[in-house]
């Protein structure tokens, strides 16, 4: 196992290890671990149990809320050497595969898309000759381990068909703070009389308050998951690092689908919204993707910055939703192509002003598309930084119910246009879960976000809805993760993590 040891040497050393892609910072960590097997995870929790050392733990440092930033003097703990491929089984009919918490997805989706050419043994890896397979979640940010994913319950675009992290995950290997094992299969331990019991691998019982607040019945990844009778997993999946970490874990597979992509344009918001109501109802629709005008021009503006050639806009059409169409059911695309021209003719659009993604380079074109918008965000606010330091991106995570998302969303727009801020909006319209970035590029700008941003997630939550739907509330967002649960919720989260980790010294200052 790796160790690095002193504030100089991993200044020196891993100083990209202090931030992640919000580029907030905390602190420099005293000690750096690399641990390559579950023995050395324990042996680190144990020292620093024994001698009350913060820990934090770090993925792939693709977050946005500061989950993964070392606090000062505290150990970080970065997965990065625990990254194998370990085995598959089957369960219910379907392949799961078990890894280490360091894998990052697109190796996951390396492997199914060639599992004969995979480096080094998979035991049960001929489970999977007889047909394809895909783990169907799909973040943004392919770079990022499974470890993270399950700790903030990622999701992505196609989670509007397949659902969160949490629909695939079927077993979690897990280290408490003490260094104890502690193995955790979905459907073992199901709450009763309102608590979970569990003995770890030494034999230690640990009784956990099951939680009894409401979550919201909508994308949502903000505290702790909470449902009547509900399964521990569930409990740790989401909970952003603060109950224990993950040496192996499980996820199920599914038969690979075969995807077509487009991406219709539109006059205005109001009729792009309209075509993503038609696309909600259509069983085969995997996911619904929306870039508004400014998040075309900001590509517009940058074209001679970018690698890729992308086709221009048609002509008047700045709005746009990019959709994703499975078709290996027995209904195919081209049998329902006039209900979907009528549909785009109502919403004052057509398929001459759809751009196609029916072979394998317009999807990937399509995709690139899609990443391209929050890279050059990042790249903006990179530049913006060398001046004025303390300026970060400020983006929105929020998920509002459906009946209210066209009023909030149009009131987000106006609070932002009201300070005369940067912007773009895109995101998730399927899930009624946008990113809405301000851009701001000097200090006064920023401290103009910041109250932006407050403002909008009042809104939030007055409208019943979660101020993360994906990301997490990580460091940043604990002032409007309180601001949605009140006190009582937060004493039973409270309670959760003090049965999980007595010493309180896993991700302390996440969620808290």
């Amino acid at each position: 196992m790796r160790i690095i040891t002193g504030k100089k040497a991993v200044l020196q050393t891993v100083p990209s290890i202090l931030h992640d892609e919000s580029q907030y910072r905390s602190g420099v960590p005293q000690k750096v671990f690399f641990p390559e097997s579950c023995s050395d995870l324990q042996s680190i929790l144990e020292e620093a149990h024994r001698n009350k050392i913060p820990v934090v733990f770090i993925g792939g440092q693709t977050g946005t809320t500061g989950g993964a930033v070392p606090d000062e003097d505290s150990f970080a703990v970065c997965f990065s050497a625990m990254n194998k491929i370990v085995y598959i089984k089957l369960d219910d009919d379907f392949p799961v595969l078990y890894c280490n918490p360091g894998v990052t997805l697109s190796s996951i989706n390396k492997f199914l898309q060639a599992p004969q050419d995979w480096p080094g043994q998979v035991e049960g890896i001929q489970l999977l000759n007889k047909v394809g397979y895909m783990y169907p979640p799909d973040p943004t940010e392919t770079t990022a381990q499974i470890g993270g994913t399950v700790a903030t319950n990622a999701s992505g675009a196609r989670s509007f068909r397949f659902g969160s992290t949490r629909n695939f995950v079927t077993h979690l290997g897990c280290v408490l703070s003490t260094g104890d094992k502690l193995e955790i299969p979905r459907g073992k331990y199901l709450s009763q009389n309102n608590c979970f019991r569990v003995k770890t691998d030494h034999g230690k019982a640990i009784e956990i308050p099951a939680p009894k607040f409401d979550s919201p019945q909508l994308k949502n990844a903000s505290g702790y998951f909470s449902r009547p009778s509900m399964d521990l997993i569930d409990l740790l999946i989401g909970s952003e690092g603060t109950l224990a970490a993950f040496y192996e874990i499980g996820i199920r597979l599914i038969p690979d689908a075969q995807i077509i992509s487009g991406m219709s344009f539109f006059d205005n918001n109001q009729s792009a919204f309209d075509f993503a109501d038609f696309l909600r109802q259509q069983s085969q629709v995997v996911s619904i993707e929306y870039f508004d005008s400014s998040s075309l021009r900001l590509l517009s503006e940058n074209r001679d910055r970018l690698s890729e050639n992308f086709p221009q806009y048609p002509s008047g059409k700045n709005f746009s939703v990019f959709w994703e169409f499975t078709d290996n059911n027995p209904e195919s695309f081209e049998s329902g192509l006039d209900i979907w021209e009528k549909q785009l003719i109502v919403c004052g659009s057509s398929l001459d002003h759809t751009w196609s993604g029916f072979d394998p380079k317009e999807r990937e074109l399509l995709r690139k598309f899609r990443h391209t918008i929050p890279e050059l965000i990042n790249s903006l606010i990179t530049k913006h930084k060398i001046n004025w330091p303390s300026i970060r991106k400020i983006g929105t995570d929020t998920a509002v119910p459906a009946q209210v998302f066209r009023s909030v969303y149009s009131d987000y727009i106006d609070t932002i246009k009201k300070r005369s801020l940067d912007y773009a909006s895109f995101g998730h319209l399927g899930d009624y879960h946008l990113h809405i970035n301000i851009i701001p590029s000097n200090d006064s700008q920023m401290t103009s976000a910041l109250e932006t941003f407050r403002e909008l997630m009042y809104l939030t939550v007055k409208n019943r809805g979660t101020v993360s739907a994906e990301h997490g509330i990580g460091k940043i967002k604990k002032e409007y993760f309180q601001m949605m649960y009140d006190q009582q919720a937060i004493s039973q989260m409270k309670a959760i993590k003090s049965a999980f980790d007595p010493s309180d010294i896993l991700n302390c200052g996440n969620l808290f």
